[in-house]
């Protein structure tokens, strides 16, 4: 009797383990077959508990797949690929996982997507960027067309389609960057771009190849994107995340032909001298606010990246900064000077 006790007992613990509703895994073999022993020992609940384990397994199998169809369909959903993240969802759902949390999750996206669907309007969008739009559409049906066939896309379906994706949103951001009142729209396409980009680099890790220096570039521009913003802290971090990046590429490219390290070089150059355009953004509110001394230090900030700049890659463009950002940080001397003399 001790013994069914202890039988049942097992299979309830590990039944309830498998009904949880958040992340899990399959149960190792080696669990399975030593829970399946105990049972051996009581023939009249043999059978049943074989079952059970033969249920909990395939349920757990399900779930997985259900949790795995979701992940999917949030990253199409987060593209704006609306039809393709409803496909996944559905998909899901018709596997009936005894899962509630992932399947009360599945529900709610795929009210989300029904409201961006009926808020998406492209006969709103301008011609170009209706250009943009069928671009990315065009790649959407194809991972469609690829997911009839198969299951999920090989990894080189997935470099090719994301890294034609990112260049349509990074092409998308670039041209709304050229209506101030588009830049929250632009943001948005980069930060799309970006999205697209991080799964590529996932995909092919090698630092300096092509979709690291795309990523380095949309970093730049999610940084240029903050800076029309007047969001200075976050263009801050993405420039520095450009630099760090570009940094790598030209680490990783050292020696090899065909790298194109000179362009990296001037871009990683570049990304220094919108750092200083960053500071000196700073400097100007400070000055306005007649708080001279934190527009110094941030006038002398900008210098340091300048030099910086130039001794990356010397342009007249970063000497003509140097000079205009050093005749404003002289300004500013001159006004903590007469500050301090109204003071005595």
């Amino acid at each position: 009797m001790a013994t069914k006790t202890a039988t049942s007992v097992a299979a309830a613990a590990l039944q309830r383990r498998f009904e949880f509703s958040g992340e899990f895994r399959l149960p190792d073999q080696s669990l399975l077959e030593r829970l399946k022993s105990l049972a051996y020992l009581d023939l009249e609940t043999h059978g049943k508990i074989v079952v059970n384990f033969e249920a909990i397994k395939a349920n757990a199998t399900k779930t997985q797949k259900v949790q795995k169809l979701y992940q999917e369909a949030l990253e199409f959903y987060k593209f704006g690929m609306f039809n393709l993240a409803f496909d996944v969802c559905k998909s899901a759902i018709d596997l009936k996982s005894e899962d509630q949390f992932t399947n009360s999750l599945l529900e709610k996206i795929l009210v989300n997507i029904q409201n961006k669907k009926d808020k998406n309007d492209i006969s709103e969008l301008s011609g170009k960027e209706r250009e943009f739009y069928d671009e990315i559409a065009k790649w959407e049906q194809e991972i469609r067309d690829i997911k009839k066939e198969n299951e999920s896309l090989s990894n080189e379906q997935k470099l090719k389609i994301y890294s034609r994706i990112s260049s349509a949103f990074g092409n998308w951001g670039l041209f709304l960057k050229l209506d101030e009142k588009k830049y929250i729209k632009a943001l948005e396409k980069y930060k799309k771009s970006l999205r697209a980009d991080n799964i590529c680099c996932e995909l092919s890790p090698d630092e300096g190849n092509f979709y690291h220096k795309h990523k380095s570039e949309v970093f730049n521009a999610i940084g240029c994107a903050y800076l029309d913003l007047k969001i200075y802290k976050k263009a801050l971090i993405f420039y520095e995340k450009a630099i760090n990046l570009y940094e790598k590429n030209i680490e990783a490219n050292k020696g090899k032909k065909d790298a194109n390290i000179e362009s990296q070089t001037k871009s990683l150059a570049k990304a220094y001298q919108n750092m200083a355009h960053v500071h000196k953004r700073l400097a100007d509110k400070y000055k306005e606010e007649k708080e001279y001394e934190q527009a110094l230090g941030e006038f002398e900030t900008g210098l340091e990246m300048l030099k910086i700049s130039r001794s990356i890659y010397d342009s007249n463009d970063c000497l003509e900064w140097l000079k205009f950002l050093y005749e404003h940080a002289q300004h500013t001397v001159s006004k903590i000077l007469e500050a301090n003399k109204g003071k005595k």
